[in-house]
């Protein structure tokens, strides 16, 4: 079975184009590393508080630009993995061929998990490197803690998002609805903590919106993070993407 996955994979790849896989995630990177470095060039007053609280306004900055461009970043992968299915009416291969689907989902969701990894892993050295060209005293415990802590919830955003590539035929509609996530992050401040606290993009700040989140917390929002990508799995493999055709 992992041998059969690793090909589709590799099919996902191949039908997607490495070019333009590498393309689209190297873009991401560089454009979430140049808003940072605009961002602290202009504005030099941002860190000017106390040594030990550095890194920590550093993070808070540096996680909110992530955010958005991991917002932009995944309508464009999840468009390519799932949306531009329905356009080619490629989806019949489930039919004519012998793939399993749930092997061919889970090979498009396991592809999304590896491009986001190096996404994240890349912004990770990036910190790394720029926190010491700021001249912010380095706690690698902070900051590891913290890429890891983005890593696991932050997943809550593009799973949210999948929702309408899962059921929008169109993938422009489905990219720009998904997008909107953009304007959600603004209006948590108008909303009460009981409801911001249980809708999936505000997840994040929920966990890092504090300088010591609270290792249960943490672990919480965690668990909630899995549950929504396996019922986002279930989801995507109960839905019957070829009735178009």
């Amino acid at each position: 079975m992992l041998h059969n996955v690793r090909n589709q994979i590799e099919g996902e790849v191949l039908k997607i184009g490495r070019n333009r896989i590498i393309v689209i995630g190297v873009s991401a990177v560089i454009l979430n590393c140049m808003v940072s470095i605009i961002y602290f060039s202009y504005n030099q007053t941002a860190l000017d508080i106390e040594d030990s609280l550095r890194i920590h306004k550093y993070l808070s900055i540096s996680h909110f630009f992530t955010t958005f461009i991991l917002i932009l970043f995944s309508a464009v992968l999840w468009n390519l993995l799932v949306s531009l299915e329905n356009k080619r009416g490629t989806w019949s291969i489930i039919l004519t061929q012998p793939i399993r689907k749930s092997n061919l989902i889970l090979s498009k969701h396991l592809l999304f998990l590896l491009i986001y990894t190096l996404f994240i892993f890349f912004t990770f050295s990036f910190s790394l490197v720029y926190t010491n060209f700021l001249e912010i005293k380095l706690d690698f415990e902070i900051l590891s803690k913290s890429y890891v802590v983005y890593y696991f919830i932050g997943l809550t955003i593009p799973y949210s998002q999948l929702i309408f590539h899962i059921f929008l035929k169109n993938g422009i509609q489905a990219m720009s609805l998904s997008v909107v996530w953009i304007f959600l992050l603004m209006t948590k401040s108008v909303l009460p903590k009981t409801v911001s606290s249980a809708i999936p993009i505000y997840y994040l700040d929920q966990v890092l919106g504090s300088i010591a989140p609270d290792q249960n917390t943490i672990i919480k929002y965690i668990i909630l993070t899995t549950l929504l990508m396996c019922i986002m799995f279930f989801v995507s493999i109960r839905k019957n993407y070829y009735d178009y055709y």
